[in-house]
């Protein structure tokens, strides 16, 4: 009895040490600065400058949440107060093309990011390849505040040649970074996204605070149905007459 009581005290304290073991848990406070004249040239032929105006306002220094521990995160775009009659008028648009509105949940275990994505009755999660980026990781290094971090690029064609480079620091523990863009060895700080192509969007996305934290992240597979992109457009088709999300 003595030996299986021992047994059975020493199974429990792996499983609560393996349950329970260290890991890094953060929240991240990222801000974003847009390229205006770019910016004019992404948007809808015919728009006046006081549309445009109003999408730079909207969308420049916006601030965006990064909660995270070793193996997931949840991305928000924190929206303004004011906000809620430019969103009416889509001027957010470019943040939805590259992932970036909204909410985002990242598993690195399932090697999926998942978006959420508003549609009324049919609001779904958008399934993402989390680590589809093929980074090049160069010797470059800078201090980003107190943090030494290391230059990475990229080159994503299916967002029009978007040029990705960004700042990660190997001293915080974890793949993630800004929306879906993660897969480095270490926490990116810095995130510049520079078109080559027509529409030509510049957009840099920069950490402000980092700080340490212990919360739950929580995927709402039970809330939420999971959608791969084809199928998440064909629900945008339906309720707005063929328009992409």
């Amino acid at each position: 009895m003595y030996l299986l009581a021992l047994y059975s005290l020493c199974i429990s304290c792996n499983q609560h040490q393996s349950q329970h073991q260290v890991q890094y848990q953060g929240k991240a406070l990222y801000t974003i600065q847009v390229d205006k004249e770019r910016l004019a040239h992404y948007l809808t032929e015919g728009s006046d400058n006081s549309y445009i105006n109003a999408i730079y306002k909207f969308s420049n220094g916006a601030q965006f949440s990064l909660l995270l521990d070793t193996d997931r995160s949840v991305f928000r775009f924190n929206s303004k107060p004011d906000d809620h009659e430019i969103k009416a008028k889509g001027v957010s648009a470019f943040l939805i093309f590259f992932h970036l509105s909204g909410t985002i949940y990242s598993d690195l275990d399932k090697g999926k990011s998942y978006q959420l994505k508003e549609a009324g009755s049919a609001t779904h999660l958008l399934a993402l390849p989390l680590e589809g980026i093929n980074w090049n990781i160069t010797t470059e290094s800078k201090m980003h505040g107190k943090y030494k971090v290391y230059k990475a690029t990229a080159i994503l064609k299916e967002k029009r040649n978007l040029h990705l480079t960004a700042w990660f620091c190997r001293d915080v523990p974890t793949k993630f970074g800004p929306g879906v863009y993660a897969g480095l060895p270490g926490l990116i700080m810095d995130l510049t996204g520079d078109q080559q192509t027509k529409g030509v969007l510049k957009f840099n996305l920069k950490l402000e605070t980092l700080t340490k934290g212990n919360q739950d992240i929580t995927i709402p597979f039970d809330t939420y149905k999971v959608y791969n992109q084809q199928e998440s457009d064909e629900i945008y088709r339906k309720l707005n007459g063929n328009a992409r999300p």
